[in-house]
This record gives structure tokens, sequence and C-alpha cells, in this order.
């Protein structure tokens, strides 16, 4: 809490109910309409960020957008099975979808997504 004050991020605490109610809220508390989504122990790809950065370049016409998880572990990367392309919806519009669900949460919109 105290590096991300210090270097001038806005920091925003809840008591923790569960993961809908937490993306929910941290969404309520951006400043943009879009959201991308990061779980604490992923990362971007360089090429989903130039695909990311070219995207905000143009008018969207959908809400949400999917893209394919890859999977690290025990040592390597999972490209085969159900884990491999795991689709999961990271890119939403804050007004236009919202979590559900206590254990298992999932973004909930109405209309087309893209992956």
């Amino acid at each position: 809490m105290e590096i991300a004050k210090a270097g001038g991020v806005s920091f925003f605490e809840r008591p923790f109910t569960n993961h809908a109610d937490q993306k929910n809220y941290a969404a309520s508390c951006a400043k943009n309409d879009w959201i991308f989504l990061l779980d604490a122990d992923e990362e971007l790809s360089s090429e989903l960020r130039d695909s990311l950065l070219e995207w905000k370049q143009r008018e969207s016409e959908l809400s949400v957008y999917e893209m394919a998880r890859l999977t690290w572990y025990l040592g390597a990367w999972i490209h085969h099975s159900r884990w491999y392309p795991d689709f999961q919806r990271r890119l939403y519009r804050r007004d236009k979808a919202s979590f559900s669900g206590m254990i298992h949460s999932a973004l909930r919109f109405e209309g087309k997504q893209a992956g």
C-alpha cells in the first residue's frame, strides 16, 4: 500500500466478501469506462500488449473481449488439453458488464463479445 501511494497511485480498500464483489467494487472506482482485468499471478505477453495498444486507436463495437490464457505449470507452458486455449473475458466496459458468482466469479453481460 505504501509503495503504491508513494508512486501516486489511487489506492482503495474494502473488506473481502467474495471475488465478484471485489472486482465490481474495483471497477466502480475506475476513472475510465474500459477495464482490463489481470489477476495478481498473470502478465501480458508483448503480443497482447501490442494488440491492446492497437485496439485503443479505434472505436469499439463490442462491450466485452476475451483472450486465450496460457498456463505455466510445473516449469512448462501448457499448450494442449483443455488448459489451452483457456479463454477468459478480461477487457470490458464497466457500464455494460459485471461479475457474479460466490466462488468462481464470471463476467456477465448482454450482447456480442469478441475473442
